[in-house]
């Protein structure tokens, strides 16, 4: 065997934790142990949904929070207010950690573009007079 494809168990090891691989002995109450030790905490601000109402804003936060602790029931969710948006996670590493910041990624969107946090636009216009259906008058 070629001597850089020789590896010792404790190095595989190494390699198998810091990719997030669990040993086949893991159990069912073992996984649970690590999901309630993930912990995610977000970082929102108003830039993030344009301009919105504070009402808004604080539905956003709450519909997002419910979203990540129904994907995650067992982890420690927070979501938080700060100057830039961001998220940390603690608890993973490795392939699940990646795992973990692309689903934060895709609930995020998802909430974004469900746009249920938005309050009912009210409608300015009369059915008569809306864009598109004006009457054209003659100037004779």
């Amino acid at each position: 065997m070629p001597p850089h494809l020789s590896t010792t168990v404790a190095e595989m090891q190494k390699m198998k934790q810091d990719l997030g691989i669990l040993p086949a002995s893991t159990t069912l109450p073992q996984l649970k142990d690590m999901a309630s030790l993930l912990s995610i905490a977000y970082f929102a601000n108003h830039d993030l949904l344009g301009l919105v109402s504070e009402e808004e804003y604080e539905k956003f936060k709450s519909q997002l929070l419910e979203a990540l602790q129904e994907e995650w029931p067992d982890a420690t969710v927070t979501i938080d207010d700060d100057e830039d948006v961001y998220f940390e996670t603690q608890g993973v590493s490795g392939q699940a950690e990646v795992d973990v910041r692309t689903r934060v990624t895709d609930i995020v969107k998802e909430v974004i573009d469900s746009g249920e946090w938005q309050e009912e636009q009210e409608d300015f216009y009369d059915e008569e007079e809306e864009p598109g259906n004006i009457e054209e008058k003659d100037d004779y």
